[in-house]
């Protein structure tokens, strides 16, 4: 993107509907031609900078063919009526200059205790980097991949919270014809009898569907935790594998800076913030859409589906790498790992339960 999108935000309606709607896509496009998209935002803590919380982010990086979609997405809402410049919201008096300090900010990125040597040396290894993928046949060509993003101002006029989407829409499709398995790994879970069903009617038929999200330890929306721990049963019920994320998990170690790690006394909470799906072994999708109704009616999400045995078995890997003991505790009727939070986040886990769920 360039520096223009920090200039504009979405106006506040004031309709109590358009004040939970927000733009939750996320997309990096250089010319036009090259575009990383998926569940990371920018801040230290989707990166493995933050020494206390961390998020275990998925994304995937795209160059011609369907990088336009993403360029031609991100026009959409930057010459929609929702996006105004900033001016606009934020009024500054006559007399407040903006100025820009350029040799702050070189100071700053040349201090090592805010830019580490090593992240440095990752940038200047960035061309040997793809050259090595590659050679290893990491970077695959492939015809069917599509990029699919909601409309500015979604269901704004007249469906409200409970329109859909045009990415929710794809995904139900998609499971919906799953034949044999369905992975999902999502930060936030909460069910709708709708969503159920669609879940019991696969597995009655054979479809395995094995699910991961936060356990309590390790989610930052309690508010979306609680809507799921009403459902959790009826989805062990229903015959879902269902796991939940550790704040320890081990893989935390594979995305932490090692100085950090070296600095600090204790690691940092872990929390799962990607959005992932594999069918049957041939179908990926990358993206920012949660399984809750707030993606599903309020938020306007973007996904990429990608229809390549290769990428799906691959990216399956990395998913079932993250479902291990070591990463995520299995839950059944006899275990879930609650107690491992403080009696004060489980009480007020269960206050939120006051909330409907329709708008988690």
């Amino acid at each position: 993107m360039s520096a223009k999108t920090l200039l504009r935000s979405f106006s506040i309606s004031p309709k109590i509907y358009n004040l939970n709607q927000r733009m939750h896509n996320k997309s990096f496009i250089v010319d036009g031609r090259v575009s990383i998209t998926g569940g990371r935002n920018i801040a230290n803590e989707y990166y493995g900078f933050d020494r206390e919380f961390n998020f275990r982010d998925r994304d995937v990086l795209m160059m011609g063919g369907e990088a336009r979609s993403v360029q031609n997405s991100f026009e959409q809402f930057w010459y929609s009526p929702y996006s105004v410049p900033v001016s606009e919201l934020v009024k500054l008096r006559d007399d407040i200059k903006v100025h820009l300090d350029v040799e702050a900010l070189k100071q700053y990125a040349c201090n090592p205790e805010d830019f580490y040597p090593s992240v440095r040396e990752r940038i200047n290894q960035v061309p040997e980097f793809y050259q090595r993928l590659k050679q290893q046949k990491q970077l695959l060509w492939l015809d069917k991949v599509e990029y699919l993003s909601d409309f500015p101002g979604k269901n704004t006029d007249t469906k409200g919270w409970y329109g859909s989407g045009h990415t929710t829409d794809k995904i139900r499709k998609l499971i919906r014809e799953a034949q044999h398995s369905v992975v999902i790994h999502t930060p936030y879970l909460v069910t709708k009898s709708r969503t159920k069903k669609l879940y019991k009617q696969l597995i009655e038929r054979g479809v395995k569907v094995s699910i991961l999200t936060n356990s309590l330890a390790s989610t930052d929306n309690i508010e979306a935790f609680s809507g799921y721990h009403r459902d959790r049963e009826r989805l062990l019920n229903i015959g879902i594998e269902l796991y939940e994320f550790r704040p320890d998990a081990a893989i935390r170690e594979q995305v932490m800076m090692e100085e950090i790690m070296a600095e600090e006394p204790e690691m940092p909470v872990f929390s799962l913030h990607s959005k992932s799906i594999v069918i049957d072994d041939k179908i990926a999708i990358i993206g920012t859409h949660n399984l809750d109704p707030r993606s599903d009616n309020l938020n306007t999400e973007a996904i990429t589906i990608i229809e390549s045995e290769d990428v799906a078995k691959k990216l399956k890997s990395y998913m079932q790498e993250e479902m291990q003991p070591r990463n995520a505790w299995r839950i059944s009727h006899d275990f879930n790992p609650d107690d491992e939070s403080s009696l004060f986040k489980r009480l007020r886990m269960r206050l939120r339960k006051l909330i409907p769920k329709s708008i988690l």
